[in-house]
């Protein structure tokens, strides 16, 4: 029998991915797509590199490669700021790695392996020019988008009751011709459903989009880019505002878009796994386990009446003045232009199943990644430019 997708991955050294295919519903091999073509597609999206995305193809024709793979070093933590200023050493370093073993492999195959060859070869040259030899661009700092629109959607009154309860609901009465632009591009995107699995259920279609111009593999998206923007600029008001309780917190460079269908929901959950753990092993080096802030924009029509579904239902536990703790339900309308706000680690949260036969209900979510105290490095969010 071939090994678990856990032991897999820890054996690859991508355990920082784990996670991310969590997030997808993948929880074992068999759960990845059969066809070869799907499976890279799926992968490319998960955000592996080509070299990563090769290893786990091969793995999954043979068990066996497992062994022999396992050696090459794999991408650092995508979510991980630290990384960064080691990237240029480590590429280099994987490069010299991986063409050994291309020319290995090539040498010690049979000449009737054409297939085998040719992926190699096709590898290969990929290193020469994609981005394995580049700098990343991967975590954005807030600060260096604009925070004129978070300024005019966020009152100190709101800032308060979020400090407070850990959530706080707010209507960033975007236009509807922008909001319907939003669509129009969400349906021209490659959105990968989901695999339902155990208690932690879900039936949305995901994929994920540029920050910075709203693109997928193929753009830009000026509609997405502007809504991605303008919850990086809210997260730059919560960093600027907000009582320093906890360290800074950094955008990742891309937003989570999401579309439920008819009968689609997602089980009770929390966006950080750290709050859920209940004493069993969990990947800390993983960025969900930095997440800090939940931040949802809803991008679907702004008439969108209660009894369609696909309520957002937040599950409040406070302590009150005499340290009695008291629990609240709240459920959230997915309206356009209504944005949400709320604590990674604190709110347990669920989607109520979409009724509605002829609607889709499309959200995009922003996971803030809570800084380290090593002064990590970020990347500016118009020039590339390294800054501290």
């Amino acid at each position: 029998a071939g090994a678990s997708l856990q032991t897999t991955l820890k054996r690859l050294g991508l355990t920082g991915y784990e996670l991310t295919f969590d997030e997808y519903g993948v929880t074992a091999l068999e759960d990845l797509p059969a066809d070869h073509n799907e499976r890279d597609a799926f992968l490319e999206d998960l955000g592996l590199t080509p070299n990563d995305i090769w290893r786990l193809h091969e793995v999954v024709r043979d068990a066996r490669n497992l062994d022999k793979l396992a050696q090459l070093k794999a991408e650092p933590d995508p979510f991980d700021a630290a990384a960064t200023r080691l990237q240029r050493q480590m590429n280099e370093s994987r490069k010299l790695a991986f063409d050994a073993a291309v020319r290995e492999h090539v040498s010690a195959s049979p000449q009737s392996d054409d297939h085998g060859a040719a992926a190699f070869e096709r590898l290969s040259a990929q290193h020469l020019a994609s981005a394995l030899c580049a700098t990343p661009l991967r975590i954005l700092d807030p600060a260096h988008f604009e925070k004129a629109k978070a300024n005019a959607l966020i009152s100190n009154e709101d800032l308060v009751t979020l400090a407070a309860h850990g959530l706080v609901v707010l209507d960033a009465h975007l236009n509807d011709s922008l909001l319907e632009r939003a669509r129009t591009e969400a349906r021209s995107l490659d959105l990968q459903p989901t695999v339902q699995h155990g208690a932690q259920r879900r039936g949305d279609e995901v994929c994920w989009v540029d920050v910075r111009d709203g693109s997928q593999q193929i753009g830009p998206n000026g509609a997405l880019a502007e809504c991605a923007q303008l919850l990086v600029g809210v997260l730059a008001k919560l960093n600027s505002d907000l009582p320093p309780s906890s360290l800074r917190s950094d955008a990742p460079q891309r937003v989570m878009l999401s579309r439920y269908t008819r009968g689609a929901s997602y089980a009770a959950h929390y966006d950080n796994p750290l709050a859920a753990s209940n004493g069993r092993e969990v990947h800390t080096g993983d960025e969900r386990c930095r997440r800090e802030w939940t931040l949802i924009l809803y991008l679907n029509e702004v008439d969108w009446p209660a009894e369609r579904g696909g309520l957002l239902r937040c599950h409040l536990t406070n302590t009150t003045t005499n340290g009695s703790i008291s629990s609240s339900v709240v459920d959230v309308i997915p309206s356009g232009g209504r944005l949400v706000v709320f604590s990674s680690e604190k709110v347990l949260h669920e989607v109520l199943p979409l009724v509605h036969a002829a609607k889709e209900r499309f959200a995009m979510t922003l996971w803030s990644v809570r800084r380290d105290d090593t002064g990590a490095q970020t990347v500016g969010a118009d020039t590339g430019a390294q800054t501290v």
